[in-house]
């Protein structure tokens, strides 16, 4: 990925998870979400990209769960500009549901206590989120995650990947596929949905010269990202097998000849 042009980090949420347990004693959908943000921030300062540079948060198993419930969180969306989850589980067994005072709304937990993923989708309102999971999958097979899903939209894509279990075993090329597919399919709807705002005319203030003899009307435009999503951010939360330092995690910048990389330690 990081030879298609895109800007990569990678960490290993098991330890992200370990680190706020130490210092909170729980960990919050809040905690998460601000931990997540503060790390977006820092890979932004790392590799010189601009502060308002946007972010396709993505991850695998565990990592998926924290992909749904932390983009849910809308103090952390402010940065995103969709989300791709890999091998998503139907619980989130790491992370608390949130604090009643906060007046959020409730997300539904089994007799367990533990989050329900898939619900929790719709948290992430008009914000592109793709599913990719394997028809063999031992926690959630990819025709119970359609059920669970529903189906495709405007803002929603489930991609079914013909693999044996939950690593993707015998359609590791499909799973990467798809992932290529997921991530420009998150920037082209970004893309429509700029030019779309561009193309849509202001409001003409009432009183104006231009409203006279006219219908009192006005249109409200949505909020669209002011750069090019080309030249987004990729988070990517996935286990990641190395020899470096525990506890620290990996950003990969690509170089101009996209053939040779440069690795930068990020401690949380």
């Amino acid at each position: 990925m990081a030879e298609r042009g895109y800007m990569i980090a990678a960490f290993d949420p098991g330890v992200m998870m370990s680190l706020i347990k130490r210092a909170e004693g729980q960990v919050s959908l809040t905690a998460a979400a601000t931990a997540l943000d503060r790390l977006i921030m820092q890979v932004r300062r790392e590799l010189g990209l601009p502060d308002a540079t946007p972010t396709i948060l993505t991850g695998y198993s565990r990592g998926s769960n924290l992909v749904v419930f932390a983009a849910g969180e809308r103090d952390l969306r402010r940065h995103l500009l969709g989300g791709v989850a890999v091998a998503l589980t139907r619980e989130a067994d790491h992370l608390q549901e949130p604090d009643p005072a906060r007046n959020t709304p409730a997300l539904p937990v089994d007799d367990r206590g533990r989050l329900q993923t898939y619900p929790a989708i719709s948290r992430l309102g008009a914000l592109p989120f793709a599913v990719i999971q394997s028809a063999g999958d031992s926690y959630v097979r990819a025709e119970e995650s359609r059920r669970l899903f529903g189906p495709d939209t405007p803002t929603r894509r489930l991609y079914e990947v013909d693999a044996i279990d939950h690593a993707f075993d015998g359609g590791h090329e499909a799973l990467l596929h798809d992932l290529d597919d997921a991530l420009a399919w998150i920037i082209a709807h970004n893309r429509r949905a700029r030019t779309q705002a561009r193309d849509t005319p202001a409001p003409v203030p009432f009183g104006s010269h231009r409203h006279r003899g006219r219908a009192r009307t006005g249109v409200q435009l949505g909020h669209c990202p002011r750069v090019d999503p080309v030249d987004c951010l990729r988070i990517t939360l996935r286990p990641v097998r190395s020899n470096h330092q525990p506890g620290a995690n990996r950003a990969v910048r690509p170089s101009q000849s996209g053939i040779r990389q440069k690795s930068i330690a990020l401690p949380l």
